[in-house]
């Protein structure tokens, strides 16, 4: 078995420590029944479902159907929903424990993927997968820097969609380059898609960019995009819905709450109020 130094200076365990253990296939008889249809809670969820499935593939387990989230990752975009202020650590901790429960609204994919901040389609779906599969990897950009360095070299070879969809009964079609549906004002850092979102309306809101723009004009609306200055611009559509059904005309990126994917067809439906959420004292929700 190897072990990475890396590793063994996070969780301190020692090749001699499970030298005597059982091995994989064996645990997985005792703890499978904790995944199966089941939603997995993990913190940077990504990297241990990637060593999940690496060990499963290595002794030959076929892992059962179920959803997963990373608290890492709605650690960072969540919270941005709360005002911020400059505050130490433990005050933060303190404010945490002693904070009330509120009750928000979440989106799901496809009846199964959850997700609290952001579900997009298109352009900003490739963005984010430039910027974990390519910039991340092999550029030296400083992590502050690795989305609107992606933003700007995604932007310049942009594909275009056409869609065709039903919202909360009423069809729409057009073409498109982005198609972005909100829960939160922000996700990823630094992208704002929805300046008037309000996770406790009941509403998803979605803002798409039509095709009918020039190279020069899609970089503008990209910088506006990541402000939230974009909702007076004539390319960009707004509107507020429960439920919207969209098919593409081919094979699309999308992105949910920072994990990859594709598709051509999908549900995509608002949950008013069904999750309990903890909200540090003094914070305010939305504003």
């Amino acid at each position: 078995m190897r072990f990475m130094p890396i590793n063994i200076g996070i969780h301190g365990i020692r090749p001699a420590m499970v030298e005597n253990e059982l091995e994989f296939d064996e645990v997985w008889k005792k703890i499978n029944k904790y995944f199966k249809n089941n939603l997995v809670i993990a913190h940077n969820a990504s990297f241990d479902i990637s060593v999940l499935r690496k060990s499963a593939e290595l002794y030959d387990i076929e892992l059962p159907e179920f959803n997963y989230i990373c608290t890492m990752k709605l650690a960072r975009n969540f919270y941005k929903s709360i005002d911020k202020r400059k505050s130490e650590i433990a005050q933060i901790v303190k404010d945490s424990i002693e904070g009330s429960i509120e009750y928000v609204d979440y989106g799901t994919l496809n009846g199964t993927s959850k997700f609290l901040n952001i579900c997009s389609f298109g352009l900003d779906a490739d963005i984010n997968l430039y910027a974990c599969n390519e910039a991340k990897k092999n550029t030296n950009i400083p992590n502050s820097m690795v989305y609107a360095y992606s933003a700007l070299k995604v932007g310049l070879h942009p594909s275009t969609y056409h869609m065709k969809g039903i919202v909360d009964g009423r069809e729409i079609e057009d073409e498109i380059l982005l198609f972005a549906i909100s829960n939160g004002k922000f996700y990823g850092g630094m992208f704002m898609p929805a300046p008037m979102a309000d996770i406790q309306d009941g509403n998803l809101d979605v803002c798409y960019f039509k095709n009918k723009m020039t190279l020069l004009r899609i970089v503008h609306l990209i910088l506006k995009y990541t402000k939230g200055k974009h909702n007076k611009e004539k390319e960009c559509e707004f509107f507020n819905a429960k439920r919207i059904e969209l098919s593409f005309d081919r094979t699309i990126s999308y992105q949910i709450d920072g994990e990859n994917g594709t598709l051509d067809h999908c549900v995509v439906e608002v949950h008013p109020k069904a999750m309990r959420l903890k909200v540090p004292k003094g914070r305010i929700i939305n504003k």
